[in-house]
């Protein structure tokens, strides 16, 4: 069966130009051409093409019969009517924001510049020429790690660890890279993606020190204490004399009641150049729970003679000298008569702490626990 299109009248032809100019977005002229097309001729005829969006033509066809047709042309313009919003403009890259191009200077080393420049402690400037690097050599994954270190150093660590995970994808093994990110989420106390650099950090450097340590530090900080425990032990595999390993490793074996291994570990830190107050502190209360009260009054009193504001200790040392048998106290005498002397004139300088000394603005606060201990010491570490 045909469709036979009835005759159009001048006004009707009028009114449906008017129509499809609204709808779709002829002009004025266009719609002009097609009322004179009625008027001149209202026998059959085929209408141009209408154009409904782009890329999207529709052939109309009136006569007899109708017959429709779709095409889709890639190179057909946006009509008179219809236009598309301007795409927002496209977020630039990190090497857009981060390098400088210095197209007159092709000679200069920037990055033997901006390592002249760390060295002298001139970390701004520094950047400056790491920047000037990356524009000569933006896939660089050393540029790319030494800028976001550098940025660390400057207190920016949004924009360092954006650099060094470019580093990062320039050179997934790169070790500089990962143990900086490791370093960063310790210090912003993101612990969870500390451990994740940090064991694949292990993966790459099996066998090297700073990646047992890190991974250690990144346990401990999760409270994965026995796990934290491995990893020292295996850093201490590298450097057993490592202070602030033995230091880790004595804190971490007290938290999981490994007393031996604490006492061990503390006592080979204490030894050490560099020993602080809280390391005799934490030796005197390994040797306490290990039932060895002389040993921590001895211990207690070092971290003392070092800090006399060290509450802490001090109260660890009031307590401890309260539960000594008659035995015992002799045998802390004998101790004390073996010691050297104290140098007085020191200790007379400072200000010597006792258990009130905490509500008097003196010394660290106190917190004895649930047992009565003075807490132990906290995993201060520093990184190697």
């Amino acid at each position: 069966m045909k469709f036979v299109a009835p005759p159009f009248s001048m006004v009707r032809s009028s009114v449906l130009m008017v129509a499809l100019s609204l709808t779709y977005g002829c002009n004025d002229s266009d719609a002009r051409r097609h009322v004179a097309s009625a008027a001149e001729d209202i026998s059959p005829t085929i209408h141009r093409s209408v154009k409904i969006g782009p890329q999207h033509d529709v052939s109309r066809t009136r006569g007899d019969g109708f017959e429709g047709t779709l095409t889709v042309d890639q190179d057909a313009a946006v009509h008179a009517g219809f236009k598309l919003a301007p795409l927002p403009d496209a977020e630039p890259s990190l090497f857009e924001r981060e390098a400088i191009m210095d197209v007159e200077d092709t000679d200069t080393d920037y990055f033997a510049d901006a390592q002249a420049l760390m060295e002298e402690e001139r970390v701004e400037d520094a950047v400056v020429a790491y920047r000037k690097a990356l524009g000569k050599d933006g896939e660089n994954a050393e540029i790319w790690f030494k800028l976001g270190r550098a940025y660390n150093m400057l207190g920016k660590d949004a924009r360092g660890m954006e650099c060094l995970e470019e580093a990062i994808d320039y050179k997934s093994d790169h070790a500089g890279a990962y143990s900086t990110m490791v370093r960063v989420m310790l210090d912003r106390k993101e612990n969870k993606s500390a451990l994740s650099y940090a064991k694949t950090l292990r993966e790459i450097e099996p066998k090297s020190f700073r990646s047992a340590f890190l991974l250690g530090r990144s346990y401990a900080r999760l409270k994965m204490w026995k796990e934290s425990v491995a990893a020292f032990e295996d850093s201490l595999e590298e450097d057993p004399e490592h202070l602030w390993a033995n230091n880790n490793l004595g804190f971490s074996a007290l938290q999981i009641g490994e007393y031996e291994m604490a006492v061990f570990a503390y006592e080979v830190a204490t030894g050490l150049e560099g020993a602080r107050p809280s390391m005799f502190n934490g030796l005197g209360y390994a040797y306490e729970r290990l039932g060895e009260p002389v040993h921590a009054m001895v211990a207690y009193d070092a971290a003392i003679d070092m800090n006399p504001r060290f509450v802490k200790a001090v109260i660890n040392r009031e307590r401890m000298e309260e539960k000594l048998t008659p035995e015992q106290q002799d045998e802390y005498a004998a101790f004390q008569l073996e010691l050297p002397p104290l140098d007085t004139e020191a200790v007379e300088e400072k200000p010597v702490a006792t258990a009130s000394a905490a509500t008097a603005g003196g010394g660290d606060s106190v917190n004895t626990g649930d047992a009565g201990f003075a807490s132990a010491p906290s995993d201060e570490t520093q990184t190697p």
